[in-house]
């Protein structure tokens, strides 16, 4: 592959990286404001079932920026593939699993890394504390 190619196709490769990132960076601004919404809006009406729904909110917003993150780790490991110009690496190509069987992490082990622990642990945390709050003043 000439040197120009492959700094394209370098470029593509961060391209994704970059938009994989700013989606886990979305996703967190938007799981803070759901909610903090949603907790807000469980006390000012005395409602322990809305405060659970921002549990449950919280923690699809957890998989869904585990996957985004999963998926960054996926395209960084062949993004060192392409850079290191192994032998015989498609021209252009998009598949991250030529990167290797480790390429794309099990989805589990991404949910559980720290700072996704801490972040969207301490929103779950909060939230079913809220919950728990609201339901025995309420009963």
């Amino acid at each position: 592959m000439s040197s120009e190619s492959h700094i394209r196709h370098l470029e593509m490769i961060q391209a994704v990286v970059s938009r994989l990132a700013n989606n886990s960076f979305l996703i967190k601004g938007w799981s803070v404001t759901l909610t903090t919404a949603l907790f807000g809006f469980a006390v000012s009406s005395d409602q322990w079932l809305l405060s659970l729904v921002g549990v449950v909110v919280s923690f699809m917003l957890w998989m869904l920026d585990a996957y985004y993150l999963q998926k960054e780790k996926a395209y960084r490991k062949l993004y060192d593939e392409i850079r290191l110009e192994s032998a015989s690496k498609s021209l252009f190509t998009m598949d991250y699993s030529i990167a290797g069987a480790g390429a794309q992490p099990p989805i589990f082990a991404v949910v559980w890394t720290f700072t996704l622990k801490i972040f969207y642990g301490s929103l779950v945390i909060c939230g079913l504390l809220t919950t728990l709050v609201l339901y025995f003043s309420c009963s």
